[in-house]
This record gives C-alpha cells, sequence and structure tokens, in this order.
C-alpha cells in the first residue's frame, strides 16, 4: 500500500467503509471490523452482539485497553 497515492488511499478505505457491511453478512457468526491507520480507528462495525466499543477517531495503539474490552465483549 505504499504505492497508493493520497487519493487512491482515500478511495480504498470509502469502498471498504462500503463493503464490510456486506462482508459481515457472508459470515454465518456475529463478527465486527475495524479499520485503523497507524494513529487511529478509521471506521468500526460492530457486530450483532459482539461490540467492543471502538469509536472512529479512537487512537489505535493501545493494545491493553482493546483485550480488555474484547475479553468483556458480549456474546
Amino acid at each position: 500500500m505504499n504505492n497508493l497515492n493520497e487519493t487512491g488511499h482515500e478511495q480504498l478505505l470509502e469502498s471498504l467503509k462500503l463493503s464490510l457491511p456486506l462482508v459481515q453478512r457472508l459470515f454465518p457468526i456475529d463478527v465486527m471490523f475495524a479499520l485503523a491507520d497507524m494513529e487511529k480507528f478509521i471506521y468500526y462495525l460492530p457486530g450483532t452482539e459482539l461490540d467492543i466499543r471502538i469509536q472512529e477517531g479512537m487512537p489505535s495503539r493501545r493494545e491493553e485497553e482493546y483485550e480488555q474490552r474484547w475479553r468483556q465483549a458480549r456474546w
């Protein structure tokens, strides 16, 4: 992805944001998706019941916090 220019990068992110809800419906189990760059979350799609409450713009470098949220997620 280092070869993508800024416009191409933004188009790719927008395409993923549009397609992930469709991909989510293909799974026979409850899934969530999160897109992040090296600094922050760009997009979050919670599952029906699986939700670790990530918000767009939250820092993406807090592994311990997200691991704790994962363990506390309601299934």
